[in-house]
């Protein structure tokens, strides 16, 4: 079922994207940017999109809950971060919206979105969780059960956290590991295997990763494929990959030549 709402989404936005170019509307987005100036906080991309998609014709996004997180791709990597444990999930009820967007003119204008991915929270849970965590190297740890707090109290993120210590300390914890039994670094979000976990933590050093779970480095394919098919994206007779490469390169007359010859400006 979630295949099939992705694409049914996914088809009926970009129907309405093409509708509104069109009429020379800017689909979804409408904040106006001074020129020159480059938005450095996506959330108001996140707020005017939000509209959008709640616009969107049917009960779709009645059934489903709604994770929106942007990208810049002329300005770093997909830095958004995903931590809410699987446990969240369990009936695969929430999904995550990815927008890539840059200002229409390349370096000014309107907020254009290039693209978006719609991808079920739990398939992105369990790809982070199979891509960090291998202990006793590096523990993906479970919220504490926080369910008798009010609402707003609640825990629902996991952590990373990697060891610290020397090659005799790793091969030590290790051991331990080893006779957890074959399925010692399969991740289950179980209490008891958590307990295992916090054990490991109690006798040996860890430190707490501030990089965990950045959306670009889950390594899960749909986040890949989309964020590859937005790099070769054509825009102004250029793909956003190359455009990347003329911004970033420090060549300020270069990149004022190919900025006039592309955009009449």
């Amino acid at each position: 079922m979630a295949e099939s709402w992705h694409e049914n989404a996914k088809s009926g936005i970009l129907r309405h994207q093409a509708a509104c170019r069109a009429c020379g509307l800017n689909p979804a987005l409408t904040r106006i940017i001074r020129p020159g100036q480059i938005l450095s906080n996506t959330q108001s991309i996140i707020d005017t999109a939000s509209g959008h998609l709640a616009d969107f014709p049917g009960r779709l996004f009645d059934i489903f809950n709604i994770a929106k997180k942007a990208w810049y791709p002329f300005s770093t990597e997909i830095t958004g971060r995903f931590r809410d444990s699987q446990k969240q999930f369990r009936e695969n009820q929430t999904h995550l919206a990815l927008l890539a967007w840059v200002p229409e003119k390349i370096v000014y204008g309107r907020p254009l979105l290039l693209d978006m991915a719609i991808i079920p929270g739990l398939a992105l849970a369990r790809a982070r969780d199979r891509h960090y965590h291998n202990p006793p190297d590096y523990l993906v740890i479970e919220p504490e059960d926080t369910a008798r707090r009010p609402g707003n109290l609640q825990q629902t993120n996991t952590s990373g956290y990697k060891f610290q210590q020397d090659r005799e300390k790793l091969a030590e914890a290790q051991a331990i590991v080893n006779a957890w039994g074959k399925a010692a670094k399969d991740y289950r979000p179980t209490l008891q295997y958590q307990r295992k976990l916090h054990a490991l933590m109690a006798q040996y050093r860890y430190r707490l990763d501030t990089n965990y779970a950045k959306i670009d480095r889950i390594a899960h394919a749909g986040v890949e494929a989309f964020k590859q098919s937005v790099l070769s994206t054509p825009l102004h007779g250029l793909t956003v990959r190359e455009w990347l490469g003329i911004l970033a390169s420090g060549d300020k007359d270069a990149m004022a030549d190919v900025i006039r010859r592309r955009l009449a400006i």
